[in-house]
């Protein structure tokens, strides 16, 4: 038997991949692994840069080794190291873990021992100075079905159930707490016990708009990843669900935007070239070769918006900007007053799904009304918001579409338009 070095052990890895697993192959492929003695097992930044201690990983069989680059690679196609922020380092690091190694678990991946792994029904017991508690890397979806929790719903579990600790190893600022965030290091005094087998490098040196362009090529990476997958019909199904925001909508938006509008979209016609029907029935037709949608959307990022709801009104407006041959779209982001704004064309709708969440204060709908004061009204406005408003909007006087998560309220504006939910 050939004595591989650990550098081709990984390479061997790859290759395996491969072969039985296209979407996490794709993925891992897009990495940059690198040996190095600055960390004690293996480390990755936000930007897909890994590196491995080449000792630890010596103690790893194949399949180990193939369940960690899909570990460390699935915290940067996530996002996960970028969107730290605010929150409590320790705790997202184990929220992360929980979420991404449930679905690692499941396709089969082996996984080092000191790793944060779901028992079969997907609990996890972690040892805190309050005494153990349990989570669940699953929840019941209201119809029957087991789903996974996003690493969002972990954290808040976790927010609640674990206390800060003290020492500040919580910290997810970059100032207090450092900029580094390791999901393995040891004991601390809200944390008792060894938190996974990793270490993750924050972006905090980074400036916003390298974390945008981050966040944008991977969010790439992993549409492709998952058209490939697809393609090969191997997308693995305990993915599928977060792939499923990104690529499959819950609305058709194509019906129901002719519903509401049929007539306000226009058509360009050309003579140069009979259309399909005019051969069977003799009579000439013009060729429609395209149609136009302009449209305004909306989308409420107040703080009752959860970051998972935000995700799913992205991939609906991409699912908007797909019906029509030809699109232009203006995205307005609100709470109590416009946050922010994006124009859409064919050429960069893919912008939508990389815009960062712009908002999270309280709620008033009359903020659209006092921004197209004295511009040109719209003919439609499709918003997507939860319905919790705190006031009457005045809104333009035009034909206005309400699409609501499962958990919102149509109640307060459905007076002012038809309402789609997301159900």
């Amino acid at each position: 038997m050939l004595n591989l070095t650990e550098e081709e052990r990984i390479t061997k890895a790859k290759i395996q991949l491969q072969k039985t697993s296209p979407f996490f192959a794709h993925l891992v492929m897009n990495m940059e692994i690198k040996e190095s003695d600055q960390v004690p097992s293996m480390g990755v930044n936000c930007k897909g840069n890994a590196i491995y201690n080449k000792d630890w990983i010596a103690t790893l069989d194949m399949e180990t080794i193939k369940g960690v680059l899909c570990h460390e690679t699935m915290h940067v196609a996530l996002q996960h190291l970028i969107r730290l922020g605010k929150k409590q380092m320790m705790l997202w690091n184990v929220a992360t873990d929980i979420a991404i190694n449930w679905i690692i678990i499941n396709e089969g991946f082996q996984l080092p021992k000191e790793g944060i792994i779901p028992d079969r029904n997907g609990w996890v017991t972690l040892e805190t100075e309050a005494g153990d508690k349990k989570f669940r890397a699953i929840k019941d979806d209201g119809a029957g079905n087991m789903i996974e929790k996003t690493a969002d719903e972990l954290y808040e579990e976790l927010l609640t159930e674990i206390p800060e600790c003290k020492c500040g190893c919580h910290s997810g600022d970059g100032k207090d707490g450092g900029s580094k965030g390791t999901s393995g290091t040891g004991r601390c005094c809200g944390c008792q016990g060894r938190y996974g087998f990793d270490e993750h490098e924050y972006g905090d040196d980074m400036n916003n708009a390298d974390q945008e362009a981050t966040s944008k090529e991977w969010r790439g990476k992993l549409v492709d990843a998952a058209v490939a997958a697809k393609a090969r019909g191997r997308l693995p199904g305990s993915v599928a669900r977060l792939v499923d925001e990104l690529l499959n909508p819950k609305l058709d938006w194509r019906t129901m935007l002719y519903q509401y509008i049929t007539k306000d979209i226009p058509y360009d016609y050309s003579m140069r070239k009979p259309g399909r029907r005019s051969y069977s029935t003799g009579i000439y037709l013009p060729e429609v070769i395209k149609e136009n949608l302009d449209i305004v959307c909306t989308v409420d990022t107040s703080g009752s918006i959860s970051i998972e709801e935000y995700r799913e009104f992205a991939t609906e407006l991409m699912s908007i900007a797909n019906s029509f041959q030809q699109i232009k779209m203006n995205i307005i982001y609100w709470d109590t007053e416009v946050r922010g704004e994006l124009d859409v064309s064919r050429s960069n709708k893919r912008d939508i799904l990389d815009t960062s969440f712009l908002g999270g204060g309280g709620t008033e709908m009359s903020c659209l009304g006092r921004h197209f004061y004295k511009k040109q009204t719209p003919k439609l406005m499709v918003h997507l918001t939860d319905g919790f408003i705190e006031r009457d909007p005045d809104l333009p006087h035009c034909k206005h579409l309400f699409v609501i998560p499962k958990h919102g309220s149509p109640d307060r504006i459905e007076q002012y338009g038809p309402v789609a939910d997301l159900k």
